[in-house]
């Protein structure tokens, strides 16, 4: 090769980085009732990172229904994942596994200006509305974000363009109050009719899904066709949102992936807020609002060690007014589809409460919610492989392949079959959402009907459906508790 032809190749491929650079710092303004918002293209979608839909529930906000945020004229560059809520950071979801023990140990982390959400817009024109599929992070209620990694230094793991721009849906995400910050009762805290409140975070969820009802047409979806999915806390979030009234005429359909058992009675919560009080050296609700955010979120962190004492939400309030969660949504009889399923594993039978393992809360969890539901508007699943062959199914490791982002997640490890199965999933998902149905003619899946049938996820993403391990007791006093009629 002569010295002209070698300058012209590297002419050429510096014309072609710079071209790529330029590409991908491409902007889009989409026009708001909120305001202008400028979004940036990423693998086909226009994502919008860091709308704000409320002020920042700090000093006199601080455990108060959320405030909607002002409306504002110049544009709003929405280019980063926003800062998580005060919470504990637990350097990724992998190491939850095996560090709770050492959580008060671990850094917390955020800010009270926190409550931003995410849409990712595909950048294909769509004659028609498309539909809108809102996630709600999990992370037990004391860790977590939008912007949350599957391992330290990896890539974010609720990054949506691929699920978005694959499937023609539009995705929303949203941050939300965490730990005693979020889910926090005391004598005091009322809401505008003088009833017990303490789920602020719920209350930031409903807020969220308001802004899409009012926001999202703009960004090409659909107000009327809204489904929200969750897992772990988020999925409890889901079926938090099935309990209560307030969230009427939000959404459509719901998808709750591991759902746990997250909740305790308002007197329970008021009991444990009285150790709070003695911890934190404040007698009232004034001198908490006082404290800083980073001192509430390491008692939070300090707290979340024994499911006992981890804040969670709270029933017999003016959101959860019902004795259970599982009763509130028996209550509303909602005639919509849902999705509910759990992983091969979980969390590898560790201790979940009174000696009943995680497992066994999440399986018993998705179980029983079907009786809720007329059951040929019931899909359910049972997620059966790992990112490593051979390897646990456990808890979270079904929502890279939601998501797509398995391919970021293992990079030059991705093989064919992840990225074919990847694919299905995210399918499987975006067509619920946009019929109610999520199989096909290559991804069959049968209703759970009346005889409990499961749809088994792993590869090559078809098999015979089979049911939970026969070994799991829903019996106990405690399971029962919060499943009866």
């Amino acid at each position: 090769m002569n010295r002209t032809s070698a300058v012209g190749i590297l002419l050429l491929l510096l014309t072609l980085a710079i071209g790529q650079s330029l590409r991908a710092e491409e902007a889009h303004t989409v026009t708001t009732a909120s305001g202008p918002i400028v979004g940036h293209d990423h693998q086909g979608t226009w994502r919008y990172l860091g709308i704000p839909y409320a002020k920042a529930p700090e000093g006199p906000r601080r455990w108060q229904a959320p405030v909607p945020i002002d409306a504002w004229t110049k544009p709003l560059v929405a280019d980063s994942f926003p800062s998580p809520c005060p919470s504990t950071h637990t350097m990724s979801i992998l190491s939850f596994f095996t560090r709770r023990a050492l959580l008060r140990y671990m850094p917390v982390v955020g800010s009270e200006d926190c409550l931003f959400l995410n849409v990712w817009e595909p950048q294909k024109p769509s004659v028609h509305p498309r539909p809108v599929m809102v996630f709600i992070h999990g992370g037990g209620f004391f860790f977590g974000s939008t912007g949350e990694r599957f391992t330290d230094l990896g890539p974010p793991l609720y990054e949506a363009s691929r699920l978005a721009a694959r499937e023609d849906v539009v995705v929303v995400s949203m941050n939300y109050r965490l730990g005693f910050l979020g889910y926090f009762a005391h004598p005091e805290l009322k809401d505008s009719q003088g009833r017990n409140e303490g789920n602020f975070g719920l209350q930031d969820q409903l807020l969220a899904l308001r802004w899409v009802q009012d926001h999202i047409a703009a960004f090409g979806g659909d107000p009327q066709s809204v489904t929200i999915f969750g897992e772990s806390a988020g999925a409890s979030s889901v079926e938090a949102l099935l309990a209560t009234d307030q969230s009427s005429g939000l959404f459509h359909k719901a998808i709750m992936q591991s759902p746990l058992f997250l909740e305790r009675s308002h007197e329970a919560a008021r009991d444990l807020t009285a150790k709070i009080l003695q911890e934190s050296e404040c007698k009232d609700v004034a001198c908490l609002r006082s404290l800083p955010s980073q001192k509430l979120a390491q008692i939070g962190r300090d707290y979340a060690v024994n499911l006992d004492t981890q804040a969670t939400l709270i029933t017999g309030t003016a959101t959860l007014p019902d004795p259970t969660i599982f009763a509130g949504i028996r209550r509303r009889q909602l005639k919509i589809p849902i999705i509910v399923g759990v992983n091969q594993k979980e969390l590898l039978s560790r201790i979940f409460h009174e000696n009943i393992p995680y497992d066994t809360a999440i399986y018993c969890n998705a179980r029983a919610l079907p009786k809720l539901f007329a059951p040929e508007q019931v899909y359910a699943y049972w997620f059966n492989h790992s990112l490593i062959k051979g390897g646990p199914a456990m808890h979270v490791l079904e929502v890279p392949f939601v998501f797509g982002t398995i391919a970021d997640i293992k990079g030059p490890f991705l093989t064919s079959e992840d990225e074919n199965f990847s694919k299905q999933m995210s399918h499987a998902w975006a067509e619920f959402a946009r019929s109610g149905h999520p199989g096909s003619e290559a991804f069959p899946w049968p209703t759970y009907g009346r005889e409990g049938t499961l749809k088994t996820l792993n590869l090559p993403g078809i098999a015979s459906p089979t049911d939970l391990p026969s070994q799991i007791d829903c019996q106990s006093p405690w399971v029962q508790s919060r499943i009866s009629e």
